[in-house]
Protein backbone atom coordinates (compact mmCIF):
# COMPACT_ATOMS: atom_id res chain seq x y z
CA UNK A 1 0.00 0.00 0.00
CA UNK A 2 1.31 3.45 -0.92
CA UNK A 3 2.52 5.57 1.95
CA UNK A 4 1.87 9.26 1.37
CA UNK A 5 3.79 11.61 3.63
CA UNK A 6 3.90 15.35 4.07
CA UNK A 7 6.40 17.34 1.97
CA UNK A 8 9.80 17.97 3.52
CA UNK A 9 9.19 21.09 5.60
CA UNK A 10 12.91 21.94 5.83
CA UNK A 11 13.33 22.03 2.02
CA UNK A 12 10.14 24.08 1.68
CA UNK A 13 11.31 26.67 4.23
CA UNK A 14 14.77 26.94 2.62
CA UNK A 15 13.15 27.29 -0.81
CA UNK A 16 10.82 30.04 0.40
CA UNK A 17 13.75 31.95 1.94
CA UNK A 18 15.75 31.68 -1.31
CA UNK A 19 12.77 33.07 -3.24
CA UNK A 20 12.55 35.99 -0.79
CA UNK A 21 16.29 36.73 -1.02
CA UNK A 22 16.04 36.54 -4.81
CA UNK A 23 13.23 39.11 -4.87
CA UNK A 24 15.29 41.48 -2.67
CA UNK A 25 18.43 41.01 -4.80
CA UNK A 26 16.75 41.45 -8.19
CA UNK A 27 14.72 44.42 -6.90
CA UNK A 28 17.98 46.08 -5.90
CA UNK A 29 19.72 45.55 -9.26
CA UNK A 30 16.58 46.40 -11.21
CA UNK A 31 16.81 50.00 -9.94
CA UNK A 32 19.57 50.49 -12.51
CA UNK A 33 18.42 47.96 -15.13
CA UNK A 34 14.85 49.26 -15.29
CA UNK A 35 16.11 52.76 -16.07
CA UNK A 36 18.39 51.55 -18.90
CA UNK A 37 16.22 48.87 -20.55
CA UNK A 38 12.74 50.13 -19.61
CA UNK A 39 11.90 46.59 -18.46
CA UNK A 40 10.44 46.08 -14.97
CA UNK A 41 12.77 43.27 -13.92
CA UNK A 42 11.60 43.42 -10.30
CA UNK A 43 7.92 42.99 -11.19
CA UNK A 44 8.67 40.21 -13.67
CA UNK A 45 10.83 38.43 -11.08
CA UNK A 46 8.06 38.57 -8.49
CA UNK A 47 5.61 37.11 -11.02
CA UNK A 48 8.08 34.35 -11.88
CA UNK A 49 8.58 33.60 -8.18
CA UNK A 50 4.83 33.25 -7.66
CA UNK A 51 4.56 31.01 -10.74
CA UNK A 52 7.49 28.91 -9.49
CA UNK A 53 5.82 28.45 -6.10
CA UNK A 54 2.62 27.34 -7.86
CA UNK A 55 4.64 24.78 -9.86
CA UNK A 56 6.11 23.33 -6.67
CA UNK A 57 2.64 23.20 -5.08
CA UNK A 58 1.20 21.47 -8.16
CA UNK A 59 3.95 18.85 -8.23
CA UNK A 60 3.48 18.17 -4.51
CA UNK A 61 -0.22 17.51 -5.20
CA UNK A 62 0.44 15.29 -8.24
CA UNK A 63 2.10 11.87 -8.37
CA UNK A 64 4.87 12.60 -10.88
CA UNK A 65 6.06 8.97 -10.96
CA UNK A 66 3.64 8.10 -13.77
CA UNK A 67 5.58 10.46 -16.06
CA UNK A 68 8.76 8.39 -15.60
CA UNK A 69 7.53 5.51 -17.78
CA UNK A 70 9.60 4.76 -20.89
CA UNK A 71 6.76 5.88 -23.16
CA UNK A 72 6.62 9.36 -21.64
CA UNK A 73 10.41 9.67 -21.48
CA UNK A 74 10.80 8.78 -25.17
CA UNK A 75 8.24 11.47 -26.08
CA UNK A 76 9.98 14.04 -23.86
CA UNK A 77 13.38 13.07 -25.30
CA UNK A 78 12.30 13.42 -28.95
CA UNK A 79 10.58 16.73 -28.18
CA UNK A 80 13.77 17.97 -26.46
CA UNK A 81 15.95 17.07 -29.45
CA UNK A 82 13.53 18.89 -31.78
CA UNK A 83 13.61 21.98 -29.52
CA UNK A 84 17.41 21.97 -29.32
CA UNK A 85 17.79 21.61 -33.10
CA UNK A 86 15.16 24.30 -33.69
CA UNK A 87 17.28 26.82 -31.75
CA UNK A 88 19.69 27.06 -34.68
CA UNK A 89 16.89 28.56 -36.78
CA UNK A 90 16.50 31.38 -34.25
CA UNK A 91 18.36 34.70 -34.41
CA UNK A 92 21.57 34.65 -32.37
CA UNK A 93 21.47 36.45 -29.02
CA UNK A 94 24.95 37.49 -27.81
CA UNK A 95 26.44 35.20 -30.50
CA UNK A 96 24.68 32.13 -29.08
CA UNK A 97 21.63 30.08 -30.01
CA UNK A 98 20.21 29.27 -26.56
CA UNK A 99 16.81 30.95 -26.59
CA UNK A 100 13.46 31.02 -28.31
CA UNK A 101 12.34 34.63 -28.31
CA UNK A 102 8.69 35.34 -27.55
CA UNK A 103 7.01 38.68 -26.84
CA UNK A 104 8.07 39.62 -23.31
CA UNK A 105 10.23 36.60 -22.50
CA UNK A 106 12.98 34.22 -23.61
CA UNK A 107 12.67 30.43 -23.37
CA UNK A 108 15.83 28.35 -22.82
CA UNK A 109 15.10 24.63 -23.51
CA UNK A 110 18.40 23.36 -22.06
CA UNK A 111 17.25 24.40 -18.56
CA UNK A 112 14.53 21.74 -18.77
CA UNK A 113 16.51 19.24 -20.83
CA UNK A 114 19.05 19.02 -17.98
CA UNK A 115 16.33 17.59 -15.70
CA UNK A 116 15.18 15.10 -18.34
CA UNK A 117 18.75 13.85 -18.85
CA UNK A 118 19.15 13.16 -15.12
CA UNK A 119 15.86 11.20 -15.13
CA UNK A 120 16.97 9.15 -18.16
CA UNK A 121 20.44 8.57 -16.68
CA UNK A 122 18.89 7.32 -13.41
CA UNK A 123 16.64 4.91 -15.33
CA UNK A 124 19.50 3.51 -17.44
CA UNK A 125 21.82 3.09 -14.45
CA UNK A 126 19.06 1.40 -12.44
CA UNK A 127 17.99 -1.03 -15.17
CA UNK A 128 21.24 -1.94 -16.92
CA UNK A 129 24.42 -3.41 -15.51
CA UNK A 130 27.86 -2.05 -16.24
CA UNK A 131 29.28 -1.79 -18.95
CA UNK A 132 25.98 -1.86 -20.92
CA UNK A 133 24.70 1.05 -18.84
CA UNK A 134 27.70 3.18 -19.84
CA UNK A 135 27.22 2.44 -23.54
CA UNK A 136 23.50 3.24 -23.31
CA UNK A 137 24.24 6.51 -21.50
CA UNK A 138 26.62 7.51 -24.26
CA UNK A 139 24.15 6.76 -27.06
CA UNK A 140 21.23 8.55 -25.39
CA UNK A 141 22.86 11.51 -23.66
CA UNK A 142 25.58 12.56 -26.09
CA UNK A 143 23.24 13.93 -28.84
CA UNK A 144 21.50 16.53 -26.60
CA UNK A 145 24.76 17.41 -24.80
CA UNK A 146 26.53 18.01 -28.14
CA UNK A 147 23.62 20.15 -29.33
CA UNK A 148 23.87 22.23 -26.14
CA UNK A 149 27.63 22.62 -26.68
CA UNK A 150 27.01 23.78 -30.23
CA UNK A 151 24.57 26.49 -29.04
CA UNK A 152 27.20 27.50 -27.50
CA UNK A 153 26.32 26.87 -23.85
CA UNK A 154 29.46 25.56 -22.19
CA UNK A 155 28.23 26.30 -18.66
CA UNK A 156 25.11 24.15 -19.03
CA UNK A 157 27.11 21.38 -20.74
CA UNK A 158 29.65 21.36 -17.89
CA UNK A 159 26.83 21.15 -15.35
CA UNK A 160 25.11 18.21 -17.07
CA UNK A 161 28.33 16.28 -17.77
CA UNK A 162 29.62 16.56 -14.22
CA UNK A 163 26.28 15.58 -12.68
CA UNK A 164 26.18 12.44 -14.86
CA UNK A 165 29.79 11.65 -13.90
CA UNK A 166 28.95 12.02 -10.20
CA UNK A 167 25.95 9.70 -10.69
CA UNK A 168 28.27 7.12 -12.30
CA UNK A 169 30.63 7.41 -9.33
CA UNK A 170 27.67 7.03 -6.93
CA UNK A 171 26.55 3.92 -8.82
CA UNK A 172 30.00 2.45 -8.28
CA UNK A 173 31.52 1.86 -11.72
CA UNK A 174 35.22 0.79 -11.65
CA UNK A 175 37.44 3.70 -10.64
CA UNK A 176 39.74 3.47 -13.67
CA UNK A 177 36.76 3.50 -16.04
CA UNK A 178 35.23 6.43 -14.17
CA UNK A 179 38.49 8.35 -14.61
CA UNK A 180 38.45 7.57 -18.35
CA UNK A 181 34.88 8.90 -18.67
CA UNK A 182 35.79 12.00 -16.65
CA UNK A 183 38.91 12.56 -18.76
CA UNK A 184 36.96 12.27 -22.02
CA UNK A 185 34.37 14.70 -20.67
CA UNK A 186 37.05 17.24 -19.79
CA UNK A 187 38.59 16.77 -23.27
CA UNK A 188 35.23 17.46 -24.96
CA UNK A 189 34.82 20.64 -22.91
CA UNK A 190 38.40 21.72 -23.66
CA UNK A 191 37.85 21.27 -27.42
CA UNK A 192 34.64 23.29 -27.11
CA UNK A 193 36.58 26.11 -25.45
CA UNK A 194 39.20 26.05 -28.23
CA UNK A 195 36.42 26.32 -30.83
CA UNK A 196 35.03 29.59 -29.46
CA UNK A 197 37.34 32.64 -29.27
CA UNK A 198 35.24 34.38 -26.57
CA UNK A 199 35.47 31.30 -24.33
CA UNK A 200 39.23 31.16 -24.84
CA UNK A 201 39.41 34.83 -23.87
CA UNK A 202 37.44 34.13 -20.68
CA UNK A 203 39.85 31.36 -19.70
CA UNK A 204 42.88 33.52 -20.60
CA UNK A 205 41.54 36.49 -18.61
CA UNK A 206 40.81 34.20 -15.68
CA UNK A 207 44.31 32.69 -15.68
CA UNK A 208 45.91 36.13 -15.96
CA UNK A 209 43.57 37.68 -13.39
CA UNK A 210 42.36 40.29 -15.88
CA UNK A 211 38.64 39.54 -16.10
CA UNK A 212 37.07 42.96 -15.47
CA UNK A 213 33.73 41.56 -14.39
CA UNK A 214 35.23 39.02 -12.02
CA UNK A 215 37.45 41.72 -10.51
CA UNK A 216 34.32 43.84 -9.98
CA UNK A 217 32.56 40.79 -8.52
CA UNK A 218 35.34 40.26 -5.97
CA UNK A 219 35.36 43.97 -5.16
CA UNK A 220 31.62 43.71 -4.48
CA UNK A 221 32.00 40.66 -2.23
CA UNK A 222 34.94 42.18 -0.34
CA UNK A 223 33.32 45.59 -0.05
CA UNK A 224 30.26 44.23 1.72
CA UNK A 225 32.07 43.62 4.99
CA UNK A 226 30.30 41.53 7.62
CA UNK A 227 26.76 42.92 7.44
CA UNK A 228 26.89 44.57 4.00
CA UNK A 229 26.24 48.08 2.73
CA UNK A 230 22.50 47.66 3.02
CA UNK A 231 19.72 46.70 0.60
CA UNK A 232 19.81 48.77 -2.56
CA UNK A 233 23.22 50.31 -1.73
CA UNK A 234 25.47 48.27 -4.03
CA UNK A 235 28.02 50.30 -6.00
CA UNK A 236 29.11 47.58 -8.45
CA UNK A 237 25.63 47.24 -9.97
CA UNK A 238 26.17 50.66 -11.59
CA UNK A 239 27.58 49.22 -14.83
CA UNK A 240 30.74 47.75 -13.28
CA UNK A 241 29.23 44.26 -13.41
CA UNK A 242 27.59 42.83 -16.50
CA UNK A 243 24.36 40.97 -15.78
CA UNK A 244 24.28 41.80 -12.02
CA UNK A 245 20.75 40.35 -11.82
CA UNK A 246 21.72 36.99 -13.36
CA UNK A 247 25.36 35.86 -13.75
CA UNK A 248 26.68 37.97 -10.85
CA UNK A 249 23.71 37.98 -8.49
CA UNK A 250 25.74 36.48 -5.63
CA UNK A 251 28.25 39.36 -5.76
CA UNK A 252 25.50 41.96 -5.44
CA UNK A 253 23.96 39.93 -2.63
CA UNK A 254 27.34 39.82 -0.86
CA UNK A 255 27.92 43.55 -1.28
CA UNK A 256 24.52 44.50 0.13
CA UNK A 257 24.03 41.75 2.73
CA UNK A 258 27.69 41.16 3.58
CA UNK A 259 29.42 38.02 4.75
CA UNK A 260 26.47 37.26 7.03
CA UNK A 261 23.94 37.30 4.17
CA UNK A 262 26.25 35.29 1.90
CA UNK A 263 26.78 32.72 4.65
CA UNK A 264 23.02 32.40 5.17
CA UNK A 265 22.53 31.73 1.45
CA UNK A 266 25.31 29.11 1.47
CA UNK A 267 23.66 27.45 4.47
CA UNK A 268 20.28 27.34 2.72
CA UNK A 269 21.79 25.58 -0.31
CA UNK A 270 23.75 23.30 2.01
CA UNK A 271 20.63 22.32 3.97
CA UNK A 272 18.74 21.52 0.75
CA UNK A 273 21.72 19.39 -0.33
CA UNK A 274 21.86 17.38 2.90
CA UNK A 275 18.07 16.93 3.03
CA UNK A 276 18.14 15.76 -0.59
CA UNK A 277 20.91 13.27 0.18
CA UNK A 278 18.93 11.99 3.17
CA UNK A 279 15.79 11.58 1.05
CA UNK A 280 17.85 9.70 -1.53
CA UNK A 281 18.93 7.10 1.03
CA UNK A 282 15.30 6.64 2.09
CA UNK A 283 14.06 5.86 -1.43
CA UNK A 284 13.12 2.29 -2.33
CA UNK A 285 14.63 1.05 -5.57
CA UNK A 286 17.78 2.11 -7.42
CA UNK A 287 15.92 4.36 -9.87
CA UNK A 288 14.44 6.66 -7.22
CA UNK A 289 17.64 6.67 -5.16
CA UNK A 290 19.64 7.71 -8.22
CA UNK A 291 17.01 10.20 -9.36
CA UNK A 292 16.79 12.12 -6.07
CA UNK A 293 20.57 11.95 -5.75
CA UNK A 294 21.14 13.26 -9.29
CA UNK A 295 18.60 16.09 -9.04
CA UNK A 296 19.98 17.18 -5.65
CA UNK A 297 23.54 17.21 -7.01
CA UNK A 298 22.40 19.20 -10.07
CA UNK A 299 20.70 21.87 -7.94
CA UNK A 300 23.70 22.12 -5.60
CA UNK A 301 26.38 22.06 -8.30
CA UNK A 302 24.49 24.78 -10.22
CA UNK A 303 24.72 26.94 -7.07
CA UNK A 304 28.39 26.17 -6.47
CA UNK A 305 29.42 26.99 -10.05
CA UNK A 306 27.68 30.37 -9.88
CA UNK A 307 29.20 31.21 -6.50
CA UNK A 308 32.67 30.03 -7.60
CA UNK A 309 32.54 32.26 -10.70
CA UNK A 310 31.52 35.23 -8.55
CA UNK A 311 34.35 34.50 -6.11
CA UNK A 312 36.90 34.22 -8.95
CA UNK A 313 37.51 30.50 -8.42
CA UNK A 314 36.23 29.51 -11.89
CA UNK A 315 36.25 31.33 -15.26
CA UNK A 316 33.11 33.32 -16.09
CA UNK A 317 30.16 31.21 -17.25
CA UNK A 318 26.53 32.04 -17.92
CA UNK A 319 25.22 30.14 -14.88
CA UNK A 320 22.44 31.60 -12.72
CA UNK A 321 22.05 31.26 -8.96
CA UNK A 322 19.04 28.94 -8.45
CA UNK A 323 15.86 30.71 -7.25
CA UNK A 324 17.76 33.97 -6.69
CA UNK A 325 18.99 35.14 -10.09
CA UNK A 326 16.57 36.69 -12.56
CA UNK A 327 15.65 34.33 -15.41
CA UNK A 328 12.35 32.66 -16.19
CA UNK A 329 13.63 29.37 -17.60
CA UNK A 330 16.13 28.97 -14.78
CA UNK A 331 13.63 29.71 -12.01
CA UNK A 332 10.92 27.50 -13.46
CA UNK A 333 13.26 24.58 -14.14
CA UNK A 334 14.81 24.66 -10.66
CA UNK A 335 11.32 24.85 -9.15
CA UNK A 336 10.35 21.85 -11.29
CA UNK A 337 13.45 20.03 -10.03
CA UNK A 338 12.64 20.66 -6.36
CA UNK A 339 8.97 19.84 -6.95
CA UNK A 340 9.90 16.44 -8.41
CA UNK A 341 12.10 15.63 -5.41
CA UNK A 342 9.33 16.57 -2.96
CA UNK A 343 6.62 14.72 -4.92
CA UNK A 344 8.38 11.36 -5.19
CA UNK A 345 9.67 11.55 -1.59
CA UNK A 346 6.05 11.79 -0.41
CA UNK A 347 4.93 8.72 -2.32
CA UNK A 348 7.22 5.83 -1.55
CA UNK A 349 6.12 2.53 -3.14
Amino acid sequence: MERKKKPDLVILICTALLFLIGILTVSSTSFVLNYVSKISFDKKHIMLSVLSILIIALLIAVDVRKFFSKGYLIIFYIFSIVLLIGLFSQPAINNTHRFYKFPGFLFQPSEFVKILLVIIAALILAEKKYPKSLLSLGKVLLPPIILILLQTDLGMSVLIIFVICIMLFYKGIPREHFLIVLGLSVLIMFLSILKEPYQMKRVKDFLEGESEHQIAAKVALGGGGFFGKGLGKSHQKFFYLSMPHTDFAFSILGEEMGFFGSFVVLCLYGIIFFRGMLLSTQMEGDFYKLLVFGLTVMFTLNSLIHISVNAGILPAKGITLPLISYGGSSMLSNSLLLGIILSISMRKP
